[in-house]
């Protein structure tokens, strides 16, 4: 299996619609040359999902409010192995869970 070349920062930030958030993109740092797009959005992920639990934890009754929704941890498939070169892997399916706004382009964090 060939590796896959990944997106960069530059060319995610070419295609967001916010100018705002397209000029925060563009002005990022490059990510460290040991992360891919992909790995550094697994890990953010994984970290906000860990983040939620903790937050939640410390969260919960109901005078506090209704407890954050949008970082479920991620789902993982079988291991896989190449026969030929006997590489192990799995998929893991990372999710953002928000709540849009009808017509107004705005989003907010899911709440349960």
């Amino acid at each position: 299996m060939a590796a896959t070349v990944d997106l960069t920062l530059a060319e995610i930030a070419a295609k967001i619609v916010d100018s705002d958030v397209a000029d925060y993109v563009s002005g990022m740092d490059a990510l460290p040359n040991t992360a891919t797009m992909s790995e550094f959005l697994a890990k953010f992920l994984q970290g906000a999902a860990l983040a939620q639990i903790a937050k939640n934890a410390a969260n919960n009754t109901a005078a506090n409010g209704e407890l954050l929704n949008a970082y479920p941890l991620p789902t993982t498939g079988t291991v896989q192995t190449n026969t030929t070169s006997g590489l192990q892997s799995f998929a893991s399916t990372y999710q953002l869970n928000v709540v849009s706004a009808a017509g107004l382009g705005t989003s907010v964090a899911a709440y349960a």
